[in-house]
């Protein structure tokens, strides 16, 4: 957690898209990108071009500020997770996440028994959702609607 925070919580300008790029594939080297096109719109969907001419993060990072706070603590997520039992529910899970832990992964499907789950070989925590396994999952999920 502290990772991601301290990621998404201080706003590193770059001058262009390829600075952009090159700090991306730093901090996820494991995205399951393959061209320098994929990189590219990645990069695209996680900066702006701000009025000073460089290259923003875009969110804003003050989002992570209550959990930055001395004593923050993440509240307990599971029940809100339960709550969503009634509805049919995918998870996709990149297999070398560090976040999402295959224990977490596995209790997710306990506590939902509608839920069904995909794992991405060779990805870190955010597939793209156009790998292969990716789409089949997503199409088996909406096959019945």
């Amino acid at each position: 957690l502290g990772r991601i925070l301290d990621y998404i919580s201080s706003d590193r300008p770059h001058a262009d898209w390829d600075s952009a790029i090159q700090d991306l594939r730093s901090m996820f080297p494991h995205l399951s990108l393959e061209s320098d096109q994929e990189w590219l719109e990645a990069a695209q969907a996680t900066w702006h071009e701000g009025a000073d001419g460089t290259l923003h993060f875009d969110w804003d990072v003050n989002l992570a500020r209550p959990l930055k706070l001395p004593g923050a603590e993440v509240p307990d997520l599971w029940p809100i997770f339960r709550a969503t039992r009634r509805f049919p529910l995918l998870a996709i899970r990149g297999a070398l996440s560090d976040v999402l832990r295959q224990e977490t992964f596995d209790r997710m499907a306990a506590e939902h028994p509608r839920m069904a789950r995909c794992v991405v070989p060779n990805c870190s925590h955010a597939p793209q959702l156009d790998e292969p396994e990716a789409l089949e999952a997503i199409d088996e999920f909406l096959a019945p609607i």
